[in-house]
């Protein structure tokens, strides 16, 4: 059987549950995972003998792709500005729109000589190992509560070729020496109540310890970065965290208390609030 009627195939089963888009690009990544063939490739039909073994992996991933886990999953691998990274259900699966203002932040700052760079929730590493590649003389420092996290972020780290020293550990009650030339977090922000608005594979699939914070205190880990960078940013230093957009204002006061200047809150291609920035 070719591979372009593979495809097909694929396609079709997967247009009973997702919009004919959406079938289509499912059906590429998962052939594209199974053959190691290029979507170029698929297109032209290149000659390709399917194993028992390789059918079988894709029909367990039609399966789960069905299930909605996401997909990012299901393949193992994403890339992110340029990186490839390894997800799994870990982590988080990294966002455009967090690609978008990292992207921007190495813009802004790539002339500037940082020393010290600290990510607080690290995840699959995807912002410190971006961090890393854009600034190859900083030392980077990268922190996270769940240690397969840190387990699979430091395989990406050394897939990518960058050194960074990862912490497995409870930020909220972390201490530190250090004077840090760069402080940025994508912590957990989105309050308890706001779970009926999500979607079913995010809920199902990703690790709540990375998304949720109680309502009562939805600034939870932004006082604790607050206090951090307070006490522990450089002169002249920056600071970059990702919001709930809902909390925008609320955070730049939290910053401004604590003596941070200059906070400024950018919107993302949405026109969401989604970062915070601030100086010392």
């Amino acid at each position: 059987m070719s591979v372009k009627k593979i495809l097909l195939e694929v396609k079709g089963r997967l247009c009973a549950y997702f919009s004919p888009s959406e079938a289509d690009f499912l059906a590429f990544v998962l052939l594209e995972k199974v053959t190691q063939l290029s979507k170029t490739q698929i297109l032209l039909n290149t000659a390709f003998t399917f194993t028992k073994a390789q059918q079988e992996i894709l029909e367990n991933d039609i399966q789960r792709i069905i299930a909605q886990e996401p997909w990012q999953y299901v393949v193992g691998e994403i890339d992110f500005l340029g990186s490839k990274l390894k997800v799994n259900s870990a982590v988080l699966v990294p966002r455009p729109e967090t690609e978008e203002w990292v992207q921007k932040l190495i813009q802004k700052h790539k002339n500037q000589n940082f020393r010290h760079i600290l990510e607080i929730g690290t995840g699959s590493g995807c912002i410190a190992i971006t961090l890393a590649k854009a600034f190859p003389n900083a030392k980077l420092t990268a922190l996270d509560i769940s240690q397969e996290a840190i387990i699979l972020a430091f395989q990406n780290s050394l897939k990518n070729k960058v050194n960074i020293y990862f912490h497995h550990l409870d930020f909220l009650t972390w201490q530190t020496s250090t004077s840090w030339d760069l402080i940025v977090s994508n912590p957990p922000y989105i309050c308890e109540s706001e779970k009926k608005q999500m979607q079913r594979n995010v809920l199902a699939y990703e690790p709540p310890q990375a998304l949720f914070v109680p309502d009562e205190k939805p600034l939870l880990f932004y006082e604790k970065i607050a206090s951090i960078a307070q006490n522990h940013l450089s002169e002249r230093g920056w600071l970059y965290v990702e919001i709930n957009e809902r909390f925008g204002a609320e955070v730049q006061t939290l910053f401004e208390q604590h003596g941070l200047q200059n906070v400024e809150i950018q919107q993302d291609f949405a026109g969401k609030e989604r970062v915070v920035i601030a100086r010392k």
